[in-house]
């Protein structure tokens, strides 16, 4: 059996460079540090669907106080950094979240 979570992550590409930049950028205005709150994240957050972007980052939108570390907010863009072929796009989507 072929376990396509695993495949999909062997073939992902670290974020670097200009999107690596940018991604840290938007956690820095969130909070910066090793986590943020995700009542923090709310408040910065551009969009209505805040409850769709917590539960594709694996935490619970009702709770003020979780944390959504640097590393799952990294991984959350690289995952998205995938189906993004042009870096303008990609840098224009981020700062447009947050």
């Amino acid at each position: 059996m072929i376990d396509y979570a695993a495949f999909v992550s062997a073939l992902r590409i670290p974020l670097e460079g200009r999107r690596l930049a940018v991604v840290k950028q938007a956690f820095d205005q969130i909070g910066g540090g090793d986590a943020v709150t995700v009542g923090a994240a709310k408040g910065c957050f551009a969009y209505e669907e805040f409850d769709k972007f917590c539960e594709l980052m694996g935490c619970p939108s009702g709770d003020d106080a979780a944390c959504i570390t640097w590393e799952a907010f990294c991984e959350f863009y690289a995952d998205i950094s995938m189906s993004s072929f042009d870096d303008k796009a990609f840098i224009k989507l981020v700062e447009n979240t947050w």
